[in-house]
């Protein structure tokens, strides 16, 4: 069993690594590299200490109304990402506290809302993963791992990035300029700004030429008072499962966050396949939705492609006409909704050729956005950074140790990409053929029970379609990590020892 953050081995050869983005991605990263005993700088264009906490004189109604304004929304967390956030010190804690635990998945007809399948997150499956399926406010977790950095000791600087220099004759040496004059130096640069990373084109400039988006979405957020008010809408209040209601070229997903009393909804659509034909093979041939992404109302702010707007259906890029009414009277009960568009590119590298710029999150990988593992890619990334570099005991082991965390992130990060989005594929099918036997399928989970899979026939079907979960879901990344060490760590060991150590305390 891996050991917890604050236990681990760490680093005898620190580095300075400067972290460029303050998201859960670039936070995690940060975090996890810090307490493997290296120095860390994040810079960050929005000052992240207003965020920190909400301060002690704030009554709970308050703090969640506060929570409520500035969120954008709820993000999955599964076993895999819970695994390893529960490592970190009260971290486990506020996922319980914090957290919506979700008990299952329900598969909703888009029409009419008939629930055609429930796969249910079992005791005894669950146990067998070790960890629970989370839904978690974005801004929450975010904070929450914000005050993890600054209580390690995390540096934070303030500025917009405008320029890297790399020199090509120093060693581990990079220059990060802000806007307002400041320079930040280091050893090695992580690259966490999103998926419209300016850092990307430096380290994999093959996916830089941007094709059209392929996955756009909405998220809306509904004060739960509001539905409770409505007789037709108020059971949506009663449930805690994931719903997703499966659409003709689209879909809705959505789950009630009891902590800040709001039910969260995220609208999903994959464009055609002739506009993505060298992007991703996966994605489905669907019809052009009526709006495109350009099109989107110039009107709100727009922060990392997160484009917030008064609620107005008639401005989706996608028809929604076609959907129960009642979900439709919900989304409209919604303050406001923001608009992500994603651009999907093939897996590139992770890191530069000269090791200076190491990617993570949606720097690194196209997951999807309204997926259940774009998030817990970042976090499953910045704990295998940590973990592999709190083992760094000279600088010749780092060139080893960044080839390491790209082989090993590329193939998990290449296998869950696909498996979203033929997941989004599946609950988007047009009427047809198709659509009947997912359903048919889907109906399978309504009839029997699913509880232990020593009980079932290897070629049922319904165990493929659970297996296709767990395979995503029964994954740690610093077993991984674990287990390579212990089949190549000696390879690391013995240089170590051939250089007698002479440069693992030097500075950097």
């Amino acid at each position: 069993m891996p050991t917890t953050n604050s236990h681990r081995t760490r680093a005898t050869h620190v580095l300075k690594f400067v972290v460029v983005g303050g998201g859960i991605a670039g936070l995690a990263t940060a975090y996890t590299l810090r307490t493997a005993g290296h120095e860390i700088a994040v810079v960050e264009k929005r000052n992240l200490m207003d965020e920190v906490d909400f301060g002690p004189f704030i009554s709970r109604a308050d703090s969640n109304e506060l929570r409520y304004a500035q969120t954008k929304g709820t993000l999955r967390c599964p076993p895999n990402m819970t695994t390893l956030l529960s490592r970190w010190p009260g971290m486990e804690e506020f996922l319980f506290r914090t957290a919506s635990k979700i008990s299952g998945l329900s598969f909703r007809v888009g029409e009419e809302s008939e629930t055609v399948g429930f796969m249910k997150f079992y005791t005894e499956i669950m146990v067998q993963l070790g960890a629970e399926f989370f839904v978690v406010q974005h801004d929450d977790l975010r904070r929450e791992i914000l005050s993890l950095c600054l209580a390690t000791g995390v540096e934070f600087i303030k500025g917009k990035v405008v320029d890297i220099e790399v020199a090509p004759t120093q060693a581990e040496y990079v220059c990060v300029s802000l806007e307002d004059g400041q320079s930040v130096e280091g050893n090695i640069i992580i690259g966490a700004d999103g998926y419209k990373s300016m850092l990307r084109p430096l380290v994999c400039p093959e996916v830089t030429q941007q094709v059209p988006p392929v996955v756009t979405g909405v998220n809306v957020s509904i004060p739960m008072e509001r539905l409770l008010e409505r007789e037709d809408l108020a059971p949506l209040c009663e449930q805690r499962q994931f719903t997703l209601w499966m659409g003709d070229g689209s879909s809705v997903n959505a789950a009630l966050d009891r902590t800040t009393n709001t039910f969260n909804i995220a609208l999903c659509t994959p464009l055609p396949a002739d506009r993505a034909a060298d992007v991703d093979p996966v994605l489905p041939p669907e019809d052009e939705g009526d709006c495109e992404p350009e099109d989107w109302p110039a009107d709100g702010d727009e922060e990392d492609g997160w484009k917030s707007v008064p609620v107005d259906l008639d401005q989706l890029p996608f028809d929604l006409s076609s959907y129960d009414p009642r979900l439709l009277e919900a989304i409209k009960l919604g303050e406001s909704m923001q608009y992500t568009k994603q651009y999907v590119f093939k897996q590139g590298d992770a890191v530069s050729l000269d090791g200076s710029i190491v990617l993570v999150g949606d720097a690194a990988h196209a997951v999807l956005m309204h997926g259940s593992h774009n998030t817990s890619m970042a976090i499953e990334d910045a704990a295998m950074l940590g973990a592999l570099f709190s083992h760094l005991k000279n600088r010749k082991e780092v060139a080893i140790l960044l080839e390491t965390y790209e082989e090993l992130r590329l193939k998990r990060v290449q296998a869950t990409r696909d498996s979203e989005y033929q997941s989004l594929q599946m609950i988007c099918l047009p009427s047809g053929a198709a659509r009947d036997s997912r359903d048919a399928m889907l109906s399978l989970t309504k009839t029997r029970e699913f509880k232990d899979f020593d009980d079932c026939n290897a070629e049922d079907v319904l165990v493929d379609a659970w297996e296709r979960y767990l395979l995503v879901f029964n994954y740690d990344a610093l077993e991984v990590v674990e287990d390579w060490l212990s089949m190549y760590g000696w390879a690391m060991k013995g240089e170590s020892e051939a250089n007698g150590d002479m440069d693992s305390d030097d500075t950097p």
